[in-house]
């Protein structure tokens, strides 16, 4: 069994173009696009492009984080190392490592450039369902089924942090821009940001009504969004319903 995932590249041109009309235009338009397809061998459970935009990594039901090239879609590299489904893939920002996370309840630190396995940690006793590196690529974290988020330093694997104050399973794991501001997601219907320096609690938002799968922040830092339904400043005032 083949599947296929297509990526879709916006032009320059077409990136121009979108910003200088409505939103509602512009898809009525239909987007200006050049389409990737790779072909793989089970569904792909979970994306991620490099920092620079030449490699992608996917990981899926195959057990294995694949490396492709971004420009031909040519497999480049096959990483071996997880017993079970790949849910999640992340590139540091600098580029250096890659982290994944399974169904094996394991979290793999890769070497991005030679596909070797650094570390392979087995703490969680849940499957791993997201990992994110802090913006200058010293922490590694991930958002556990267990009910936890834990923190390590990326090249020494020094366990840095335990976050257990969720009354259900972790979903989500980001780290705001400046790596000041960590958030977790949960089952628990709450949002969490801890600080980086005390992993105490900052604040918590509480808008959603059901589970939160997903949680981010803006660019600028200044929001977080929640998934589903919820944008909020990262001071916790609400400022959409959820």
């Amino acid at each position: 069994m083949k599947i296929t995932f297509l990526l879709a590249l916006l032009l320059p041109l077409g990136l121009a173009h979108a910003q200088s009309q409505p939103a509602q235009s512009v898809l009525a338009q239909g987007p200006t696009q050049a389409r990737l397809s790779i072909q793989t061998g089970a569904p792909v459970l979970a994306l991620a492009y490099s920092p620079d935009g030449k490699r992608i990594a996917t990981g899926g039901q195959e057990r294995e984080v694949v490396i492709w090239n971004a420009q031909s879609g040519e497999r480049m590299m096959t990483l071996k190392g997880h017993t079970d489904d790949v849910v999640t893939v992340q590139f540091s920002p600098n580029g250096r490592f890659l982290a994944s996370g399974g169904v094996d309840n394991a979290l793999i630190l890769w070497d991005a450039i030679t596909g070797d396995i650094i570390r392979k940690t087995t703490d969680h006793t849940d499957y791993v369902r997201d990992v994110a590196f802090s913006p200058d690529s010293r922490l590694l974290a991930t958002a556990s089924w267990d009910g936890r988020s834990m923190v390590w330093e990326t090249l020494s694997g020094n366990k840095v942090a335990t976050i257990d104050k969720h009354r259900d399973n972790v979903t989500s794991v980001a780290f705001n821009p400046s790596g000041t501001e960590m958030l977790t997601a949960s089952g628990d219907k709450t949002i969490r940001a801890w600080d980086t320096r005390t992993w105490d609690q900052k604040y918590a938002l509480m808008g959603h009504t059901d589970e939160v799968w997903d949680a981010r922040y803006s660019a600028n830092g200044r929001y977080v969004v929640g998934g589903p339904g919820t944008t909020r400043p990262a001071s916790g005032r609400s400022t959409a319903n959820g």
